[in-house]
Order: structure tokens, then C-alpha cells, then sequence
């Protein structure tokens, strides 16, 4: 992996450095160094405020494998499972998007799961799939990829980053702050 450092800032706040590095296919991809406090030994962080601590740790293995088969940093996977569902693999948003990482029908059919979108681990691996593909899709940008997570790839580029969608608007600084906010909490 041809590697940099790159740190991303949302606002005022530093988010902390990755590594990050190119595949050989072109893929983004996120490292961290051995012994990094984030993965402590229960898990990826420490569970925020109000967290049922099992829930917070069950899907780590499933959450661990599948970014690292896509390249995906396992902190922001986990980032946009706590702020999409809570940890709740029943979960159904008003849109229906559905369980853990919230996925409507249509993306998760995209991401080649055509099965019961409330399989907590194919949901994962669903979701994680996508959370590559807009990696790849935006450069690794963190802000668009996850305004593109929430709104959509097409409200993304239309208005050229994070769309004036009251919920988009409040979903791009919660997952960066969870993101940021796991890495701290160690």
C-alpha cells in the first residue's frame, strides 16, 4: 500500500489522522498502526453514553472481516451503524431502509444481497460494500461519503458535496463525530 497521511477536518474540529493508501485496483484504503488504541480488547472504541455495550461489540468480527475485504475503514462502518440504527438489526426507517446500516431495498439488491435486508451480517456486508463504492466514488472524501450514505450519490453530486437537506445536514456531523469520537475513546 503506496501510504500517506492525510487529516480531514469537518468544521473547526480535527477528525484525527488515518492512514490511508491506494490498492492496486485503485481503491481507497485505511490503516492504522499496529497496537492502535482503537481496537481495544472488547472490540472497535468504547460504547458512547446510553449504549447497550453487547450490542455494541456483537458485530466487530463481521464489521472487521468485511472492511477489511473492501478496504473500508471499520471505525466509519461503525460510525454509520450507531447513527443509522443504534445497533438495532430490526430497525426500519419512514423511507424503508432497513436494519443495522439501514439500507433501502434497492442499494442492497446494488450491493449483490438479495435476500432478508434484516440478516444482521449480510446487512453489514451490503452496507459495507456501498461504504466502499462511495469511498471510491468520492476519493475517499469522508463528508460526501457519508452525505452520499444518507441522501444518495445523486443529491451528492448535483449540489457538489453535502446537499441543504435538513437530514443530511445533521447526519454528516453526527457520523463525524462518532467517527471521531471512537478513535478518541480508548
Amino acid at each position: 500500500m503506496r501510504g500517506l497521511v492525510l487529516s480531514l477536518c469537518a468544521g473547526p474540529a480535527l477528525l484525527g489522522q488515518v492512514h490511508v493508501g491506494v490498492d492496486p485496483d485503485g481503491r481507497v484504503v485505511y490503516a492504522r498502526a499496529a497496537g492502535d488504541p482503537v481496537f481495544n480488547a472488547h472490540g472497535i472504541g468504547r460504547p458512547p453514553k446510553g449504549a447497550d455495550p453487547h450490542l455494541w461489540y456483537a458485530y466487530d468480527p463481521y464489521i472487521r472481516q468485511f472492511c477489511l475485504e473492501e478496504g473500508v475503514d471499520p471505525v466509519l462502518a461503525k460510525a454509520i451503524i450507531w447513527n443509522e440504527s443504534r445497533f438495532r438489526w430490526r430497525a426500519k426507517s419512514h423511507a424503508g431502509a432497513k436494519g443495522l446500516m439501514q439500507l433501502m431495498p434497492a442499494t442492497a439488491k446494488r450491493m449483490g444481497h438479495e435476500g432478508d435486508t434484516y440478516s444482521p451480517i449480510e446487512n453489514i456486508r451490503a452496507g459495507i460494500r456501498y461504504l466502499a463504492m462511495l469511498q471510491t466514488r468520492y476519493r475517499g472524501n469522508l463528508i460526501k461519503v457519508a452525505a452520499a450514505y444518507n441522501a444518495g450519490e445523486g443529491a451528492v453530486d448535483r449540489h457538489g458535496g453535502v446537499p441543504p437537506f435538513k437530514e443530511t445536514q445533521g447526519y454528516v456531523p453526527k457520523v463525524l463525530w462518532t467517527w471521531d469520537w471512537i478513535q478518541r475513546a480508548h
